[in-house]
C-alpha cells in the first residue's frame, strides 16, 4: 500500500502538469531535491493520506541547500491580526481557500532546472529524473512568488472593481480568503466578482464557508464548509491551536484546546514543558497570552 500511494502521489503531479519527466540521465550542475513521505494512518493502520515533500533546506554532500543559495525575499504578507480583525466587523461573512496555490505559478526554464529530483518507480529499476514546472512548496521564496503574482494581477482591476481589489490585497492571507459586510447583497457580488477575477488568472476558490443566507443558496453544497480553522502555513504544528470560525453559530473558536490541555496535565511542571507547551498554542490575536 505504502508503494502503491507514493506512486499515485508522483503520478498525481505529473498529471496536474506540476513535474514532467526528462529524457537525459541526471546532469551533475543541477541540483536535485531529496524528498519524503508525510503520511496520516486512520485507525486500522491504513493510509488515509499521504503527500510527498520536498526538502529544499537539505545540503548535499559538501554543499550548499538550495534554500541556502537563494536570497530571501521581502515579507509581502498582510498582518494576521488586521485580517481576522477586519473578518468579523460585518454581519455577513465568507471564508475561502484558493485552491492549489503554489502549484498555479510556473516557474521559468532557468529555475525549473535547479527543482529536479530523481525517481525510481517501485515496479521498476529505472531511475528518472523529474522537473518542477511550478513553484514548489518549502522553496524559500515560492510563498513570495505565489502571494505576489496574485496582488500583481488583483491590481489590474483596482479601477473596475477596487472592492474586490482590497479584498486581494488586504485581506487575504497567502491561499485563506476573508471577506465581511453589513450588507448581504454586497458579500454576494463581491464574491461571485473575486471568484470570476481569481478565474481569469487560472485560479479558483474552493472550502467555501460563509454565514451569508444568499451566498449559500447560491453555492453549490460541494463547495461549502461548515467551519473554517485559520492558521499560518509556517506556524503548523502538530495539535496547534487554530482559530477557527463555525458558521451557522457565527462563533470563533481554539481548536485542539481539550487534546492540549491533556497533553500538558500529562507532564510535569517544569520549565521544559512550559517550552514544550507554548508553541502548541497558536494564538494570533492574543487572546489567550
Amino acid at each position: 500500500d505504502y508503494c502503491a500511494a507514493y506512486t499515485a502521489e508522483i503520478a498525481k503531479l505529473v498529471q496536474a502538469g506540476s513535474i514532467h519527466i526528462l529524457p537525459d540521465q541526471p546532469d551533475p550542475g543541477s541540483y536535485y531535491l531529496p524528498h519524503h513521505d508525510v503520511t496520516h494512518l486512520d485507525g486500522k493502520g491504513s493510509i488515509r493520506k499521504m503527500r510527498i515533500v520536498f526538502d529544499c533546506s537539505a545540503p548535499d554532500l559538501n554543499r550548499m541547500s538550495l534554500n541556502d543559495t537563494i536570497r530571501a525575499a521581502e515579507n509581502n504578507l498582510p498582518a494576521m491580526n488586521d485580517v481576522l480583525s477586519l473578518f468579523r466587523v460585518g454581519t455577513y461573512a465568507f471564508t475561502c481557500d484558493i485552491v492549489g496555490f503554489y502549484h498555479r505559478i510556473g516557474l521559468n526554464p532557468d529555475s525549473s532546472a535547479r527543482m529536479r529530483f530523481l525517481w525510481k518507480d517501485f515496479n521498476s529499476a529505472k531511475v528518472s529524473t523529474y522537473e518542477f514546472l511550478v513553484n514548489c512548496f518549502g522553496e524559500k521564496n515560492a510563498g513570495y512568488r505565489s502571494i505576489e503574482t496574485i496582488n500583481v494581477h488583483a491590481r489590474k482591476f483596482e479601477s473596475t472593481h477596487p472592492l474586490e481589489a482590497q479584498v486581494l490585497l488586504k485581506r487575504r492571507f497567502a491561499d485563506d480568503l476573508n471577506f465581511s459586510h453589513f450588507d448581504d447583497d454586497v458579500v454576494l457580488n463581491v464574491f461571485i466578482n473575486i471568484r470570476d477575477i481569481l478565474a481569469s488568472a487560472n485560479c479558483f476558490l474552493a472550502k467555501i464557508c460563509t454565514n451569508s443566507p444568499k451566498l449559500n443558496a447560491f453555492l453549490k453544497p460541494s463547495d461549502k464548509i461548515d467551519s473554517k480553522c485559520f492558521s499560518a502555513e509556517e506556524s503548523r504544528v502538530t495539535s496547534a491551536l487554530g482559530i477557527g470560525w463555525e458558521a451557522n453559530s457565527d462563533v470563533l473558536f481554539y481548536k485542539n484546546v481539550d487534546s492540549i490541555i491533556n497533553y500538558a496535565n500529562s507532564l510535569p511542571a517544569t520549565r521544559k514543558t512550559i517550552l514544550s507547551v507554548a508553541p502548541r498554542l497558536y494564538d494570533s490575536l492574543g487572546l489567550l497570552h
